[in-house]
């Protein structure tokens, strides 16, 4: 039967890690995927994420499964954390093995829809949207982002190609560090898409991975608060892997901002999503998301010295950040 299974494409990263991994010389340095390495080609454990992994060992009480949206406390201190005043009642969120489970699911609950939205995608963007968008069966068409020969943002290409946008289609974008270009939108630029977004009724779509490798991760949240705070509804997902350097571990969320009338019924669809497409929270183990989550989350943030502390958790940032300009 197999004999009948056709050829898949190969991810283009995954080739050049292959290439990386047989090349002998001990002076090469690796640009595939986007990981935090040391001066010796290593990815350190943060001391404040083993501290977690302790603090786990330590207090864990149950093995006993989560809701299906995973840990509820974990969600709401990632929500505040991430999103600030913003973030309450108004929101619908889910634990998720990474940034890509929480798209995926997202994509799926479009594509389902009654009227499904068109997914507006910047060109080009992260290599991952179109195959995600592609396997939920989700509708979607691209507006230019960058020109590689000027090497600047076509930002006013981007707005005249979301004014073919219908209202309630949908605007995925990228927060700081993400594009694959390694150009992000001055704040003025933001503030003029944000005022084009509403003004059309698109639901601005944001996508954050690097929080802590351009300004800080407050400063690098900035783009998703402003999302959050002006649009009543709107979509954020988030992977911890690069902020806290826990990659093989997977750990996410994804935050849908809706109408109160609307709560219960998109908490309902989510939930039946992911019992029914991707890998479910009440069933993978807590570690991977418990760095840094639940009640810790903080304590982590703060180099594993507790919420008090919290300062001191700049400095494993900067240095990373520093060490990557």
């Amino acid at each position: 039967m197999f004999e009948k299974l056709e050829e898949y494409p190969v991810d283009p990263i995954m080739i050049g890690a292959d290439y990386f991994a047989q090349d002998p010389r001990r002076d090469k340095l690796n640009l595939t995927v986007g990981i935090y390495q040391d001066q010796d080609g290593q990815t350190p454990v943060l001391r404040a994420v083993k501290e977690a992994e302790r603090r786990l060992v330590e207090t864990q009480m149950t093995k006993s499964y989560l809701a299906l949206t995973g840990d509820a406390e974990y969600c709401a201190v990632l929500g505040q954390e991430i999103l600030g005043a913003a973030f309450g009642a108004d929101w619908v969120a889910a634990q998720t093995s990474g940034g890509a489970v929480a798209l995926r699911v997202m994509a799926d609950l479009l594509a389902q829809m009654p009227e499904p939205p068109n997914v507006w995608l910047q060109t080009p963007t992260y290599g991952n949207y179109v195959p995600i968008l592609s396997a939920a069966g989700a509708r979607f068409a691209a507006v230019p982002y960058y020109d590689p020969i000027a090497r600047q943002i076509t930002f006013d290409q981007m707005l005249a190609g979301l004014n073919a946008a219908r209202p309630g289609d949908v605007f995925l974008m990228q927060g700081v560090c993400h594009n694959p270009t390694g150009a992000d939108m001055t704040p003025e630029q933001f503030a003029a898409l944000l005022d084009l977004l509403e003004a059309r009724g698109i639901i601005p779509w944001i996508d954050l991975a690097y929080l802590g490798f351009a300004q800080g991760f407050d400063a690098d949240c900035a783009m998703a608060r402003q999302v959050a705070a002006r649009f009543a509804e709107c979509i954020v997902c988030v992977t911890l892997s690069k902020s806290f350097g826990i990659y093989r571990d997977r750990a996410g969320a994804l935050f849908v901002k809706t109408r109160q009338a609307d709560r219960a019924r998109m908490h309902r669809a989510v939930s039946a999503i992911v019992r029914a497409r991707v890998p479910c929270p009440r069933s993978r183990p807590i570690r991977g998301a418990y760095h840094p989550a639940g009640s810790d989350v903080k304590g982590a943030l703060a180099a594993g010295t507790g919420p008090d502390a919290r300062p001191r958790g700049t400095g494993a940032y900067r240095y990373r950040r520093d060490r990557t300009e």
